[in-house]
């Protein structure tokens, strides 16, 4: 046994943290590092998101609820992040169109609402957008402007049988709708102007925007997950 390693007790082993992303800003002055840590007291994770400015060896928090499901976003000058905040849900997550339909019929779908964080000013900005169901974000060739993938369902479409027996009925689920939102903020008021840019038959999880002929690269994946890496771009 190697003595001169410390000794890991089990408060270190279990308050563990976890880093799921860690990126530079567009103009290298910034790293946007977000952090995931065991919360014993509410019997979950906490989520955080924190702003290191490199020249100066500063860091600070932005939120301390924030939304894995949605990666945060560098607009591209690096002055705005674009995030999404924990929302407290009543069921459990899942990417079964059942969830969705659940959703839909006990009118569980939560307003959706982004937040841009502003360095330059301070200042976190709420953008709200709606009861959808976004699956993906991407800033768009400025920071005033970005695009949204939301789930588009087929609420009135009915469950289907056959020889008795439920099947899965994944037409519920009618593809995906990509949105572009563009805000103006000005003394804490945002001006916003949602757009449907295209409705596609599938269901997207990632959105890269490219400026060269202002281009959407999508990344798709199933209805039902029967094999986690089952996706296309």
């Amino acid at each position: 046994m190697n003595n001169s390693k410390p000794v890991l007790t089990l408060d270190e082993f279990f308050n563990y943290t976890k880093f799921p992303s860690l990126t530079f800003s567009p103009n290298g002055q910034y790293l946007l590092i977000q952090k995931n840590r065991p919360s014993w007291n509410s019997n979950s994770y906490e989520n955080s998101l924190w702003l290191y400015e490199i020249k100066e060896q500063r860091k600070q928090l932005i939120t301390s609820q924030l939304d894995p499901s949605f990666r945060p976003r560098w607009s591209s000058n690096g002055k705005r992040i674009l995030f999404s905040r924990e929302k407290i849900s009543r069921t459990k997550k899942s990417n079964d169109y059942r969830y969705y339909r659940a959703l839909s019929e006990n009118n569980l779908i939560n307003e959706q609402i982004f937040y841009v964080y502003c360095i330059e000013s301070d200042k976190l900005m709420n953008i709200s957008l709606g009861y959808l169901i976004p699956t993906a974000l991407a800033w768009s060739n400025n920071d005033s402007s970005f695009y949204m993938a939301a789930i588009s369902l087929n609420i009135n479409q009915e469950y289907d049988w056959k020889d008795v027996i439920r099947y899965r009925d994944n037409q519920f689920i009618n593809g995906s709708i990509i949105y572009r939102i563009d805000f103006n903020i000005e003394n804490q008021v945002s001006s916003i102007q949602m757009n449907i840019v295209q409705h596609v038959s599938f269901q997207i999880s990632d959105i890269l925007y490219v400026p060269y002929e202002e281009q959407l690269f999508l990344v798709s994946v199933p209805f039902m997950f029967e094999n986690p890496n089952d996706f296309e771009i």
